[in-house]
C-alpha cells in the first residue's frame, strides 16, 4: 500500500512537469520595445558684432622725410596718429581711399582750420608748437575699410637775407666860382653814388645851387662837415659869416642824369630902414627872375629890394639873435624848396 502511493506520488509530479514544459514552449514570444532616449534642442547663441576699436599710435613724423601709414578699418572703427609739429612748418596729409576720411587737430583740441575735418587731403602752415593729430574713420557705409595715408612735413622756407646796404660812393668835385656868373654841372648818377661840389666862400658871400634838370635832391653842409638844417631839396641858399669850404650834395633816388646851376655873390646890402641885427635874403638869380634881364644895374640881383611870392621867390628873413652878434654857426641859410616827384 506504501508502496502504491509512492507511484501515484511520483506519477503526479511527472505530469505536473511535462504540464509545465509544454506550457512553455506553446506561449508566443514576447517583443521588448526599447524606449528612445530624448537629446535636448540647443538653439545658436545670437551673433554679437565686435566693439568698434578705437586705435592710437605716436609717430615721428620729421621735416623732409614723408611717411606713409596703411591700415585696415571696419565700420565704427577709427585711429588717430600723433605727431610733434612746429610753428611755420608745412603739413600735408593725403588719403588714397576716398572711403576713409580724416580730421586734423592742433595741440589745443580744434580742428587745425575749416578745411581740417573729415576731409581726405590737406595742406596748409602749422599755426604753433605742440602735439598735432590725424583722426581716420570710414565714411557711410558697411564693412571694413582699407586705406593708406601720406604724411609729410616742411621746414619753414627762410627769408632770404637783406643784402647789406652798400657804402655809398663819393665823387668830390671843387668848383672855382665867379660872383654873378652861374655854373652849370651835370653828370649821371645811381642810388648809391654821391657828387659832392666843394666851393669856397668868403665871409658875407652866398652860395646858391637849384636843380635844371632831372630828379635830383640837393643837401648843403658847413665847413665842419655838418648838414645845414632844413637845407633839403631841389633848390637853396646859404651865406656865409667865416671863410670856409661848403659842400652841396647832389643825389638820386633812381639811376639817372642831372644838371644843377652853382652860382656865387657877394653880402646882400641891407635895405634902408633896416634895423641892425637883420639880414634882408633877396638873392633874385637873373635865370630865376625874368626882370633882371632888363636891369641895366648888374648888381641888381645881388641886393633886390623887391619881396616875391612863388617857388622862385626870396622872403626876408630875421636875424636869429637881437642887436649885432654874429650867427653862431656862422652861416646864415635859406631853405630849400621841396623835391620835385
Amino acid at each position: 500500500m506504501p508502496w502504491a502511493l509512492w507511484v501515484r506520488g511520483s506519477l503526479i509530479l511527472a505530469g505536473v512537469a511535462a504540464w509545465a514544459i509544454a506550457s512553455q514552449f506553446a506561449r508566443p514570444p514576447v517583443f521588448v520595445t526599447p524606449t528612445p532616449t530624448l537629446s535636448p534642442t540647443v538653439s545658436p547663441a545670437p551673433t554679437v558684432p565686435p566693439a568698434p576699436a578705437r586705435l592710437r599710435q605716436q609717430i615721428k613724423l620729421r621735416p623732409g622725410k614723408p611717411q606713409v601709414f596703411t591700415r585696415t578699418l571696419n565700420q565704427g572703427d577709427s585711429i588717430t596718429y600723433e605727431f610733434d609739429g612746429k610753428k611755420g612748418e608745412t603739413l600735408s596729409a593725403s588719403l588714397e581711399n576716398d572711403q576713409v576720411l580724416m580730421t586734423l587737430l592742433a595741440p589745443d583740441g580744434q580742428a587745425i582750420d575749416n578745411r581740417a575735418s573729415q576731409v581726405s587731403r590737406w595742406e596748409g602752415t602749422l599755426p604753433i608748437d605742440g602735439t598735432y593729430l590725424a583722426t581716420l574713420n570710414p565714411s557711410s557705409g558697411t564693412g571694413s575699410r582699407d586705406f593708406r595715408l601720406l604724411l609729410s612735413l616742411t621746414e619753414p622756407s627762410q627769408p632770404e637775407p637783406e643784402p647789406e646796404p652798400e657804402e655809398p660812393k663819393y665823387r668830390n668835385r671843387s668848383v672855382s666860382l665867379v660872383p654873378g656868373v652861374e655854373q652849370l654841372a651835370s653828370g649821371d648818377l645811381d642810388a648809391n653814388t654821391i657828387q659832392r661840389y666843394t666851393v669856397s666862400l668868403k665871409s658875407a658871400q652866398s652860395l646858391t645851387a637849384r636843380v635844371v634838370e632831372g630828379d635830383a635832391t640837393l643837401r648843403f653842409y658847413f665847413p665842419n662837415g655838418e648838414p645845414v638844417p632844413d637845407m633839403v631839396g631841389s633848390e637853396g641858399t646859404v651865406q656865409a659869416d667865416a671863410d670856409g669850404r661848403y659842400v652841396v650834395e647832389v643825389t638820386r633816388g633812381e639811376p639817372g642824369s642831372y644838371t644843377v646851376a652853382l652860382a656865387l655873390t657877394a653880402a646882400p646890402r641891407a635895405r634902408a630902414g633896416t634895423r641892425a641885427g637883420t639880414r634882408a635874403h633877396a638873392h633874385i638869380h637873373p635865370d630865376l627872375d625874368p626882370d633882371a634881364h632888363s636891369n641895366p644895374d648888374p648888381n641888381a640881383h645881388e641886393h633886390s629890394d623887391r619881396t616875391r611870392t612863388g617857388s622862385n621867390a626870396d622872403t626876408h628873413y630875421p636875424a636869429t639873435r637881437s642887436g649885432s652878434e654874429p650867427d653862431p654857426r656862422g652861416l646864415s641859410s635859406r631853405g630849400c624848396s621841396p623835391t620835385h616827384s
